[in-house]
């Protein structure tokens, strides 16, 4: 167990008199008690935190203030969906019709998106949609250009981890519940 006192805490608001009793008690314990190394904790959450709200702001400003609830849905579609298709438009004329399972939508948005990204100088602008094959849900994405399309391939991709991080967590739970299946029926079986 740690040491934190009042007077640690004290301390380290004296130094970063932004953060809040609770975050400089946090600070403490995860430096084990050490003032120095609490307040360089500290200080580096606050610039992480402010790095994150310039991002996020810049991705706003280029996609509009739906691009919030744009990432919710495609996230949204990507946990419903085995199957995903990315749809290019130009024109009303499908330029790329790629389809995605679940499992490798982190390894294929990644080529996808450069790609795109290269024939933006040339096509000019084009419209993307994803769409659930499923249940036939379409997020239209819209026109883009190349500072969207940047932010874009941020978005997805980290919207990409997230939902494979979903879908590891989906089969670790699945797992657990077959092993308690077990269990419990090798249980039963002891019993007779």
């Amino acid at each position: 167990m740690t040491d934190v006192t009042l007077e640690k805490i004290d301390q380290v608001l004296e130094r970063v008199p932004s953060a809040s009793y609770a975050q400089a008690k946090e600070a403490l314990i995860i430096s084990n008690g050490n003032i120095v190394d609490a307040i360089i904790y500290l200080e580096q959450s606050k610039k992480t935190a402010k790095v994150k709200t310039k991002a996020k702001a810049k991705v706003e400003n280029a996609l509009g203030k739906d691009a919030e609830e744009l990432k919710c849905q495609l996230k949204e579609m990507l946990k419903r969906s085995n199957v995903i298709r990315i749809i290019v438009e130009k024109d009303n004329k499908t330029i790329m019709n790629i389809p995605l399972t679940v499992g490798v939508v982190g390894l294929a948005l990644g080529p996808l998106v450069t790609l795109v990204g290269l024939s933006a100088a040339v096509i000019g602008k084009f419209n993307i949609k994803v769409e659930n094959e499923e249940d036939k849900t379409v997020v239209d994405l819209g026109e883009l250009n190349e500072e969207k399309l940047n932010m874009l391939k941020n978005m997805l991709t980290n919207t990409a981890k997230e939902v494979t991080d979903v879908v590891k967590e989906n089969k670790k739970d699945d797992k657990d519940i077959t092993d308690e299946l077990i269990k419990e029926e090798t249980e039963n079986e002891l019993k007779d």
